[in-house]
C-alpha cells in the first residue's frame, strides 16, 4: 500500500486494486454483476468488501490523525464513492479509466468531506 495514509493514496490504491482485482476479466465482471446471488458467492463478495474496507481505514484513520479527513469518516463509503465511477465506466459505458480520471475523483471527494 502506498505511502498509507496520505491523500493521493486513496486515488492509487483503492481503485486501482478496483480494476486490477475485478475487472482484469470484463467477462466475469458483467456475469457477476447479472448472476443471481447464492450463498457462496453472497459470502465470498461480503468478505471481499469487508477486507478491503479493512485495508482502507488504515488510510483514512491515519488521514483523519492528520486532519485531513473529519472524524467519522466511513472507509467503505469512502470505497463506494471512489469505486461507483470506474464501475460505470468499465461496465456500462466501457470507457477507460485513468490517473486522470482517479485524481479527479478524489480531488472531488476530499473536498465534499472537508467541506
Amino acid at each position: 500500500m502506498p505511502g498509507v495514509g496520505q491523500q493521493v493514496d486513496l486515488g492509487i490504491a483503492a481503485p486501482f486494486e478496483y480494476q486490477g482485482v475485478l475487472l482484469r476479466d470484463m467477462d466475469v465482471a458483467r456475469s457477476m454483476s447479472a448472476a443471481a446471488d447464492g450463498q457462496a458467492l453472497a459470502e465470498s463478495r461480503e468478505e471481499f468488501w469487508k477486507s478491503r474496507s479493512d485495508l482502507a481505514r488504515i488510510m483514512i484513520d491515519r488521514a483523519v490523525t492528520r486532519g485531513e479527513l473529519p472524524e467519522g469518516t466511513d472507509p467503505a463509503f469512502i470505497l463506494e464513492i471512489l469505486i461507483a465511477p470506474l464501475h460505470f465506466r468499465a461496465l456500462l459505458t466501457r470507457r477507460p479509466n485513468s490517473h486522470h480520471l482517479n485524481g479527479r475523483l478524489v480531488d472531488l471527494l476530499l473536498d465534499g468531506l472537508t467541506h
